[in-house]
């Protein structure tokens, strides 16, 4: 596998040319706990600021077509100041790139260090918000095919994560839940301000059929059942397939987590969330009213998103699809729907006094512009996106 991934970033050093920054490979590989046929390939191509995309697609699409097997993804891609941006608005990954990463192409000590500083409460609301998200695989009833599928895969990717090493063979989801809540319990109680929450939220158990829960919300047709605790022996005796059954017709996925996890998820990953009230309480304490996000977190929030489509999600499209007119206009009509939530989320931050309105510079064109310049502008008005509310931190 690592001659593949030399293979690719020599190629695109070669093809690029000076337009080419770094490459970072990450993740499993480079951590050395790489399944192969699930594990991703990850890879950082960072361009320098004035970069051509479309030149980038098409050295990437011949060697996404040759190895596309191997890889399962597109690069993460960015321009230097994007990229610096995005380890700013992430530090966790931040750390990751300086810890394990391996640098494949640019000069030598390009990361700066001193991005990977990041306080606890960050780098774990992140990992309780991954396993809480990751936790549906327990009920694949719930799910659709394929999203049973890559939710199973998204647990076991996250229990490589915490472990550094590959996970049992025939491990089922439960028990694989119950490994990451093992790892997560101890150094979750041990945080300040996971410390605080124990102390706001009664104890009492609040229902036998499910010792321990405390609180249900529900986020759309997502049902998230709060317990006091999740012990790996709780987690493997209950029976999740049963109390799925036991939902309301309609329901789409069951999540579980702790109201210490919750509160910090809620707190550092998901403020908009819950200033915007997307989880509805439906029984039992409503912890969650006791919770107020500042600003800053709010910014920073509303800042990683268009930086995360912008790094990941669009050029995961955009480097994998072949570059036929057809296939780049639906590229643009999924992220201008992309753009639309962007807009619709800052008018409500203007509603709310949190921000002053913003409007890019200029509007993205209309289908009379050929789409290569439409992409172009996609990517121009996420950076914008990006840029405005990273200013606001």
């Amino acid at each position: 596998m690592f001659k593949i991934v030399d293979t690719l970033a020599q190629a695109l050093a070669q093809q690029m040319g000076n337009q080419l920054e770094a490459i970072y490979l990450f993740g499993s590989l480079a951590q050395g706990h790489y399944i192969p046929g699930e594990s991703d390939i990850n890879l950082f191509v960072i361009l320098r600021d004035s970069a051509d995309f479309p030149a980038l697609q098409q050295a990437f699409y011949p060697l996404w077509q040759q190895y596309r097997h191997e890889l399962k993804r597109a690069p993460f891609m960015a321009t230097k100041g994007a990229f610096l941006r995005h380890l700013r608005l992430n530090p966790l990954l931040a750390q990751q790139l300086v810890r394990d990463a391996q640098q494949l192409i640019g000069p030598p000590e390009y990361l700066d260090r001193r991005l990977a500083t990041i306080e606890p409460h960050e780098a774990y609301a992140y990992l309780v918000t991954e396993a809480m998200q990751a936790s549906a695989a327990l009920a694949p009833e719930l799910l659709g095919e394929d999203t049973a599928v890559t939710t199973r895969t998204r647990l076991r990717r996250l229990a490589r994560r915490l472990r550094q090493e590959p996970l049992p063979e025939g491990e089922t989801a439960v028990q694989t839940f119950a490994r990451i809540q093992h790892f997560l319990n101890p150094i979750i109680a041990s945080l300040p301000a996971a410390r605080k929450v124990a102390g706001m939220v009664p104890r009492n158990t609040t229902t036998p059929l499910l010792p321990g829960l405390q609180t249900i919300y529900k986020e759309g047709n997502k049902t998230v059942l709060v317990f006091t605790e999740l012990s790996p022996q709780k987690i493997i005796q209950a029976d999740w397939d049963k109390l799925a059954g036991r939902l309301p017709a309609g329901a789409s996925s069951l999540e579980l987590t702790t109201v210490e996890q919750m509160s910090l998820s809620i707190m550092f990953e998901r403020p908009l969330d819950l200033r915007f009230k997307k989880l509805q309480h439906s029984w039992g304490p409503n912890f969650l009213a006791a919770f107020n996000p500042t600003t800053r977190q709010i910014m920073r929030y509303s800042a990683r998103v268009p930086s995360r489509i912008l790094i990941d999600e669009l050029p995961n499209v955009y480097l994998t699809q072949e570059p036929s007119e057809e296939v780049q206009h639906k590229i643009i009509h999924d992220f201008q729907n992309k753009m639309l939530n962007i807009q619709l989320e800052h008018e409500l931050l203007v509603r709310y006094g949190l921000v002053e309105r913003f409007k890019p510079p200029s509007p993205v064109p209309g289908r009379e512009t050929p789409a290569p310049q439409r992409i172009a502008a996609l990517f121009q008005h996420l950076e914008w996106w990006a840029d405005y509310y990273t200013c606001q931190l």
